[in-house]
């Protein structure tokens, strides 16, 4: 799921599903940035109530995509992807 450029050198991932996610990190609710070079984090479809939402991530410290909830006031990414 990732690419390797920009990510920490630790040998996880590999870019099979051709995702090329980078590692841009997110801006938190208090307007801070954070994992720039450690985590990749998308916004999700997925509405779990009226306050959180959902958002996947990618951490150079895995090679899995991982789900978790959030606050609507978090910046993510947004990736469109063509049908």
């Amino acid at each position: 799921m990732k690419n390797r450029k920009g990510w920490e050198n630790n040998g996880n991932g590999n870019n099979r599903s051709g995702f090329s996610g980078l590692p841009g990190g997110y801006v938190n609710s208090m307007g801070h940035f954070s994992d720039l070079g450690l985590g990749g984090y998308w916004w999700s479809a997925s509405k779990n109530n009226k306050d959180n939402v959902t958002h996947r991530q990618l951490s150079a410290n895995d090679e899995y995509l991982s789900r978790f909830q959030s606050t609507k006031t978090a910046g993510f990414y947004v990736r469109c992807l063509k049908d």
